[in-house]
């Protein structure tokens, strides 16, 4: 009987030694982008009525691995305009490595410009694809590219006289600084 366990427990020890060397070892997921928090430019934002275009600035806070949450202010540059913009927008990277690579961002901003003969406000929502990287550990480019349905009481009347689309292409090319 003594010989029945012994050899039991060493048939044991042989198949639970064989079978930990037969799994499959679990591979971590990679880790996030070190940076939590992000401001950069975009230099060739653009208003679709009238072109006027615009300083950009924005600033995104990473929440988790996967998504990060951006704000950002609009100041027009030409002569003559006033006016600003704010923006709010939720990033989802699918690659959960936040900050960093691809991400896909609903959007929304609000937009009031005027000069001496008219004024605007525009409201737009859209949806942008963009991809960001990194050169050395700080300095982040950012490319993308969306589109954009822009709306309010002035662009409403230009659909109606000039029959013009309300929806409109969105360009990004961001240059910023991250830590």
């Amino acid at each position: 009987m003594r010989y029945f366990f012994i050899s039991l427990f060493f048939i044991n020890s042989l198949f639970s030694q064989r079978s930990d060397e037969m799994s499959d070892p679990v591979e971590p997921a990679p880790p996030c982008h070190p940076s939590e928090n992000m401001i950069s430019i975009n230099p060739f934002a653009m208003l679709p009525v009238s072109n006027v275009n615009f300083y950009n600035l924005s600033y995104v806070r990473k929440l988790d691995c996967s998504s990060a949450f951006g704000i950002e202010l609009r100041y027009p540059v030409p002569q003559g305009v006033e006016g600003y913009g704010v923006g709010i927008e939720y990033r989802w990277y699918p690659q959960k490595y936040a900050m960093k690579k691809f991400y896909i961002a609903p959007r929304l901003s609000y937009i009031s410009v005027s000069d001496e003969l008219s004024e605007a406000q525009v409201f737009s929502y859209g949806v942008l694809g963009a991809y960001q990287f990194f050169i050395g550990d700080h300095f982040g480019v950012g490319m993308g590219f969306g589109i954009e349905y822009n709306t309010g009481p002035q662009l409403q009347e230009a659909e109606l006289v000039e029959g013009q689309s309300n929806v409109t292409p969105h360009f990004r090319l961001d240059f910023g600084w991250s830590w």
